[in-house]
């Protein structure tokens, strides 16, 4: 006898582990004073037994899929814009003319609860084509950025950042003969180390890196024993080191059209100071307008500071460009932005 408790716990444990663990939800109505309901002022509440099986291969893939949704944001933004004009016998003149510009933006962010990752690709490619004189780039450029948080307090972080630029193609000059990039000529790569402050629901993030590192790449020879873009002659590297301070702004607005929001502003500030010489800043503008699910119009303008960069009017160091598109767009999103 002394053993049948050990026994009798046993056979309990049995049971348990053989039977299908229950949940129970409260799916009800409301009643006062109908039928069986007969205490009028009060609400009683009817339950109904729903059984999960907790062993159940599936209720566990669900979950997982569940849980990935939750934490995980993807966003993917593909456009292609494309005009061509051509001109037979045309009394008032004109150039046969080709222009086509494609873009392709890729983002992913990964939110727990301390930890979050957020990075993207962007790349872009456009040319245009006169007639007698080849073709020549309107855009250009391979933009890799990673940002990588650990929640400190509230809405800051640290956060530790590598970003990554450079462009696909040769760029020539407006004689279109000399040449002046090329691939990796100049190529970009920055890290950084700070903070970053980012507000759920707010569509603008900072980032103060007072540790920056940075590195210029010329590993064009023929640009490189110019001295091109702030690299020693006959070198194809120059590092830099100071702080690095980086703003976005990403809001969508107006009516929708489909899943997207007509109205689209992004901004990116980023400005690099090395402590010796002046600040190099990029700031990229975009905005878009959203005609039909696929129809978007789109315009784009990006400033650019740099003293080491021979820029064809050499007594002035701004740079500026613009445009402006029409043109097929496609975007993928798996939820609303964090």
């Amino acid at each position: 006898m002394k053993h049948l408790y050990k026994y009798t716990l046993s056979f309990l444990f049995t049971m348990l582990w053989a039977s299908a663990a229950h949940a129970q939800f409260s799916l009800y109505d409301s009643y006062q004073g109908v039928g069986d309901y007969s205490y009028p002022g009060l609400n009683y509440k009817r339950y109904t037994n729903i059984q999960v099986d907790m062993r159940n291969p599936a209720y566990w893939r669900a979950e997982k899929i569940k849980r990935r949704n939750r934490i995980n944001y993807l966003e993917y933004r593909g456009s292609l814009v494309g005009t061509g004009s051509q001109f037979f016998n045309w009394a008032s003149g004109g150039t046969d003319a080709i222009n086509a510009t494609a873009l392709s933006y890729i983002r992913h962010v990964r939110n727990m609860e301390k930890f979050s990752m957020d990075h993207f690709l962007d790349l872009r490619y456009g040319f245009q084509i006169i007639d007698g004189t080849g073709m020549r780039k309107t855009d250009d450029l391979i933009n890799y950025n990673n940002r990588i948080s650990w929640k400190m307090h509230r809405n800051w972080s640290y956060s530790g950042t590598l970003d990554f630029k450079t462009q696909f193609d040769k760029g020539y000059a407006g004689d279109g003969v000399t040449k002046v990039s090329q691939f990796m000529a100049p190529g970009y790569l920055t890290a950084s180390l700070g903070f970053t402050y980012k507000k759920d629901k707010k569509p603008w993030i900072v980032t103060i890196n007072p540790i920056s590192g940075k590195g210029t790449f010329v590993m064009d020879k023929e640009l490189s024993d110019k001295g091109a873009f702030g690299v020693e002659a006959g070198k194809n590297f120059k590092a830099q080191f100071g702080s690095l301070l980086d703003i976005y702004f990403d809001k969508s607005f107006g009516k929708s059209v489909g899943k997207n929001n007509k109205f689209r502003y992004y901004s990116h500030l980023n400005v690099f100071y090395n402590y010796e010489a002046d600040p190099v800043v990029w700031w990229d503008n975009a905005f878009t307008f959203k005609l039909t699910n696929l129809i978007t119009a789109a315009a784009y303008w990006q400033f650019k500071y740099d003293v080491n960069a021979k820029t064809p009017q050499e007594d002035k160091v701004l740079q500026y460009t613009h445009k402006i598109e029409l043109g097929i767009s496609y975007t993928f999103k798996n939820k609303e932005k964090p």
